[in-house]
């Protein structure tokens, strides 16, 4: 029989979870807009957010209403609710739109506090009085005025443009107009700017007349933080034809095709009629095209009239009269019809940028001969004069003027004309094309003359005239070495090759200061001297001067200087022994330490700029004068003794030799004498 039994019962359990929301009902809280500074542009939209914190339960209505600016505080208007929700926005904002906005957040169980916001509309600049499109005038005319107006908010800027350029105060034009502007501010903050435009100023010929060169277009610009605005006009001026022509000549070579310009500007626009020689008949194209005369236009006001003759003959070489005519005058130019050849030499050279090194030179380019392609050499020197005082320059050694720059090629270096009564060394700098050009490899702080001609395939240019510049100082050298001894007093600087005027500077050190209380410390450095370095040129140097001050006086701490009967080298001169009108003892305290003197280099012309200390050794310097021989003295004298050893040798060896030959000799002539 089966037995069957139940099989045990599982224990499960079952885990849940489950989530409550308690909700308190509560009114809101403090409501907050967002932007808190909105600024809305006239015509455009702005929308204004508005949350509670805490939000409160139920879920809070918002609602929406302002304060016009016009309104007076208390005045106890009814409010107007603008809107319901949390966004509230202005599809096109005007300057009526400005006031103060609030918003509140409400529910069944009460009011939360409201917040509010000034919105501003700002206005683009907009025009009250714009310029006249066109206007002509004649050239004399007197008090002409433009003007034009705006309003905006913010309050607009105004500026005045001539052909793109400003034409207000601080600028290169400001001479020839005079700018009046008045403003005034209306309701809302909207501003209201009136601009004058005057022709006249103290650059102009006539005070307050017209020129030609007024002609051009004019902008009156009004701008704020919205947009930007403005008007314009063109302003023609009637006059009489001004011959614009830069040179009065062109080359052409035989059977090349000329072309004669003759470029005037005038208002109406002018005929042009073309002459030979002192035949007045006029030209006329020709039908074999020997002559052929063409017009164009620019700016309105320009034009250029072109006479080509095709196959030139010696007989075509001449000059030819252009004739312009416009009804309010006529002129006439003569240019001259001739061979290419060489350039004429550049003029009113000028240095528009100078560095320590370099100097940049800028030229009126003469008439180029009918060659492109012209290229420039620059000639210089440097001259005496080189601190700015003609007096110093006789102080600077001679190589000074004419040491060429390492980079300089010595092939090119130019020898004045015989008869010219100019001194040699000057130098020539390729300038190749460029104008302007970077003269380079200068010594600072040098006074140069400069000079330049134009080369091309048919010659060269005269010289232009000459223009001075002087060079920057880059650095000034510290002193190589110095001593002083305490015995003579004397100290001795070393100065390296340099062609700057300089003035050596001396200090002597007081001993530590230290301040009371603080416990800081710092050496007390006074000046006792200064004397002249004369430029030594190419060639190293040594200053000896005896220093008076450091043999028996001392200096003030407060400036000056005090006899003290003691020199540098007295222990006396410093620490503890000054005497006590010279230290402050509840504010300073003065150690003695062994006596220290140092020397700085300065421009003449300049005593603020100066190069770094070189303390001196304090001693005898006997010794040391005789070791601290410039390098080259130092390899020379040691050659020489080399050389003069071998020699010695060569002929101690030489004696020597000859000695022993002699000997034989004799020896020889003896046993010759015996045998017989």
């Amino acid at each position: 029989m089966l037995d069957v039994s139940t099989p045990p019962r599982r224990r499960v359990e079952h885990i849940g979870n489950a989530s409550l929301t308690l909700l308190v009902r509560h009114k809101p809280g403090l409501a907050r807009i967002s932007p808190d500074k909105p600024v809305a542009t006239e015509g455009s939209g702005v929308t204004l957010s508005c949350t509670a914190n805490p939000p409160g339960w139920p879920a809070p209505q918002y609602r929406w209403w302002r304060d016009p600016l016009d309104q007076q505080p208390g005045s106890g208007s009814p409010v107007t609710v603008l809107g319901t929700g949390p966004k509230y926005t202005i599809q096109s904002a005007h300057l009526g739109s400005e006031g103060t906005y609030h918003c509140q957040a409400s529910n069944e169980i009460g009011q939360g506090e409201a917040a509010s916001v000034l919105l501003e509309v700002h206005q683009p600049p907009r025009f009250l009085a714009k310029l006249q499109p066109h206007v002509t005038r004649k050239v004399n005319d007197e008090d002409f005025t433009a003007s034009c107006g705006a309003h905006g908010k913010p309050k607009p800027s105004i500026r005045w443009l001539k052909d793109g350029r400003e034409i207000g105060p601080g600028t290169a034009a400001s001479g020839f107009y005079d700018i009046s502007t008045e403003e005034s501010e209306s309701r809302n903050s909207v501003f209201t700017v009136q601009s004058v435009l005057k022709f006249s100023g103290p650059d102009r010929k006539q005070g307050n007349q017209l020129e030609p060169s007024d002609r051009g277009m004019y902008t009156c610009v009004f701008e704020n933080e919205v947009k930007r605005a403005e008007t314009t006009m063109h302003l023609r001026i009637e006059h009489e034809p001004i011959i614009l022509n830069r040179y009065n000549k062109v080359a052409y070579d035989l059977r090349e095709d000329a072309q004669v310009v003759c470029r005037v500007q005038a208002y109406p626009r002018p005929e042009f009629q073309w002459s030979y020689g002192s035949n007045a008949a006029a030209l006329l194209s020709s039908s074999d095209g020997h002559y052929d005369i063409s017009t164009t236009s620019e700016n309105g006001d320009v034009y250029t009239s072109v006479l080509k003759v095709s196959n030139i003959r010696d007989v075509d070489y001449g000059e030819y009269t252009c004739r312009a005519n416009n009804g309010l005058g006529t002129k006439r130019e003569t240019i001259k019809l001739q061979p290419k050849g060489p350039p004429e030499h550049p003029q009113a050279v000028k240095a528009t940028a100078v560095g320590h090194n370099f100097v940049t030179l800028l030229w009126e380019a003469g008439f180029d001969g009918g060659v492109q392609n012209t290229k420039y050499f620059v000639s210089y020197r440097r001259v005496a004069g080189g601190n700015g005082n003609p007096t110093d320059g006789d102080e600077l050694a001679s190589d000074c003027y004419s040491a060429a720059p390492p980079s300089v090629n010595a092939d090119l270096l130019v020898t004045a004309p015989e008869g010219t009564g100019e001194a040699g060394g000057w130098q020539e700098f390729d300038c190749q094309k460029n104008n302007p050009c970077n003269v380079t490899s200068l010594q600072q702080h040098a006074s140069y003359v400069f000079k330049v001609k134009a080369y091309n395939t048919k010659g060269h240019s005269n010289y232009s005239e000459p223009v001075p510049a002087l060079t920057k100082v880059d650095r000034i050298p510290a002193p190589q070495r110095a001593t002083y001894d305490t015995d003579s007093h004397s100290l001795s600087v070393y100065v390296a090759a340099t062609c700057l005027t300089l003035d050596a500077q001396v200090e002597a050190s007081l001993g530590i200061v230290q301040e009371v209380g603080t416990g800081r410390e710092m050496e007390e450095w006074h000046h006792v001297e200064s004397f002249h370095i004369q430029a030594s040129g190419a060639a190293a140097t040594r200053k000896e001067v005896i220093i008076p001050s450091l043999a028996g006086s001392k200096q003030h701490p407060e400036g000056g200087y005090r006899s003290s009967g003691r020199s540098l080298g007295d222990e006396s001169y410093f620490g503890s022994e000054l005497p006590e009108d010279e230290v402050d003892p509840d504010h300073q305290q003065i150690t003695q330490t062994e006596p220290r003197v140092r020397v700085r280099f300065c421009l003449r012309a300049n005593a603020d700029t100066c190069g770094d200390y070189t303390e001196a050794e304090i001693g005898p310097s006997l010794i040391r004068e005789a070791h601290i021989l410039p390098t080259p003295t130092l390899i020379a004298i040691v050659v020489s003794c080399v050389v003069f050893i071998l020699f010695v040798g060569l002929l101690f060896m030489f004696c020597r030799c000859k000695r022993h030959q002699n000997k034989k000799a004799g020896g020889k002539n003896y046993e010759m004498n015996s045998s017989k």
